[in-house]
C-alpha cells in the first residue's frame, strides 16, 4: 500500500475516530443536564433505585472467557497461566461461561453447548477438577481481579442428572415428553418453578458456588425466563453472604433490576449501532435511545455496553476494521460495564 493510501486510510480512521469521541461527549454532557435538570416526571421506573453495583464493578471492564477455548489445553490449569496477560490489558473482571458437565443427549455438534448442563453441583472434566477451580479463584483475587461465574437457572440438559432422580422437576407436554419453552433448544429440557423443592434445589446451588469457590457474582443465562419471584428469593440470600455480589442478567428488563440485579444485556444499543452501521438509522438515534431507556429506568442501574458477544458475530465482521474504532469508542463512553469477548 502506498503512503499516501495509508495516509488517507488514517485520515478516515481519525475522523471517524473523532467523530464518535464528540458524539460522546457530547452525549455526556446532556446526559447529565437530563439527570440533572427539572424536567417532568415520567411514570416510570426512573423514581425509583436498584442496589448500586460494587465499585469495583462500576469502575470495571468485563472480560468473557470460554476456557474450552481460550487456551490450546482447555483447562483451568492454562488459564490461570494465561491470568498475568489479562492483567496487562487492565481489565478487571473474568466472566467465566459455564464450567459444568455438558450433556450427551441431543448434543449440538461434538463437544455441546456450555448451556446444556448435566451436573449443575460438578466441574466439567475437560477443564480440571474443584481444585483446579479454586487454584484459578484464588489466583485472580491475588491479582486484585474478581470472577463471576455463567449458571443457566431455566433448563437443563435432556440427561441431567436430576431427571432420574426427580422427573416432577421438569416441563411436560400434555402428552408427558419433556418439553421446552424454545422449540430450536432441542439439547436442553425446562425446569419447572412451580415445584418447590426444585427452585430450594436451584437456590442451594447458586449459593454452593459462592461459598465453596468465592466466586463474586453470577451471569445468570436468560434471567427472563425464569419466574421473578425466585430472583426475590434468591438475591437477598445471596447478598447475605456476600454483600458486594455483583449480578447480570442476560435479558433487558427493568423490572429484574428492580428485584436486586446490578446489570443487564444493552441488546438494543447494539441491535441499533448494527443498524447504524448499515446506514438504517442515524448516528443520533443512539443518543435517543439512551435518553429513553434512561426515562424508564431504575437509578444506579449499570448497563453492559458490548459490540459483541458469544451468542453474536465478531465485531470485526459487524462494525469493520474502518469503523470498529469510532463505534468502540462511542459505546464504552457512555455510561456502562464495557465487555470484551477475546478469541483467545
Amino acid at each position: 500500500m502506498s503512503l499516501f493510501k495509508i495516509k488517507n486510510k488514517l485520515i478516515k480512521l481519525l475522523g471517524n475516530w473523532i467523530m464518535m469521541m464528540m458524539i460522546s461527549s457530547l452525549f455526556l454532557v446532556l446526559y447529565c443536564e437530563k439527570k440533572h435538570g427539572t424536567g417532568k416526571e415520567l411514570e416510570d421506573f426512573s423514581s425509583q433505585s436498584i442496589v448500586e453495583a460494587p465499585h469495583w464493578a462500576r469502575q470495571g471492564i468485563l472480560y468473557q472467557v470460554f476456557p474450552r477455548v481460550f487456551t490450546k489445553q482447555g483447562t483451568f490449569s492454562a488459564l490461570e497461566q494465561k491470568l498475568e496477560y489479562i492483567k496487562s490489558l487492565e481489565v478487571d473482571i473474568i466472566w467465566l461461561m459455564p464450567i459444568f458437565p455438558i450433556g450427551q443427549k441431543g448434543r449440538k455438534g461434538v463437544l455441546g453447548s456450555p448451556y446444556s448442563v448435566s451436573d449443575f453441583r460438578e466441574i466439567n472434566p475437560d477443564y480440571g477438577d474443584k481444585n483446579d477451580l479454586k487454584s484459578l479463584v484464588n489466583a485472580i483475587h491475588q491479582r486484585d481481579m474478581k470472577v463471576i461465574l455463567g449458571l443457566v437457572p431455566n433448563h437443563a440438559s435432556n440427561d441431567n442428572v436430576l431427571i432420574n432422580q426427580h422427573p416432577e422437576w421438569f416441563e411436560r407436554d400434555e402428552t408427558g415428553n419433556l418439553t421446552r419453552e424454545v422449540a430450536e433448544w432441542s439439547d436442553v429440557v425446562d425446569f419447572n418453578y412451580q415445584n418447590s423443592q426444585m427452585r430450594d434445589y436451584m437456590l442451594e446451588t447458586i449459593l454452593y458456588w459462592v461459598k465453596e469457590f468465592d466466586i463474586d457474582g453470577y451471569r445468570f443465562d436468560v434471567a427472563g425466563m425464569v419466574p421473578i419471584d425466585f430472583w426475590e428469593e434468591v438475591i437477598p440470600k445471596l447478598r447475605s453472604i456476600k454483600s458486594d455480589i455483583f449480578l447480570l442478567a442476560e435479558w433487558e428488563d427493568p423490572k429484574l433490576l428492580l428485584q436486586g440485579f446490578n446489570s443487564e444485556y444493552g441488546w438494543t444499543e447494539f441491535f441499533l449501532l448494527k443498524d447504524i452501521r448499515k446506514n438504517k438509522k442515524r448516528t443520533v438515534a443512539a443518543i435517543d435511545l439512551i435518553y429513553e431507556k434512561d426515562k424508564q429506568y431504575p437509578q444506579n442501574v449499570l448497563p453492559m455496553r458490548f459490540l459483541e458477544n458469544h451468542d453474536e458475530e465478531r465485531s470485526m465482521r459487524v462494525f469493520g476494521p474502518e469503523a470498529i474504532e469510532a463505534y468502540a469508542t462511542f459505546l464504552f463512553t457512555i455510561p456502562g460495564l464495557p465487555l470484551i469477548y477475546p478469541i483467545s
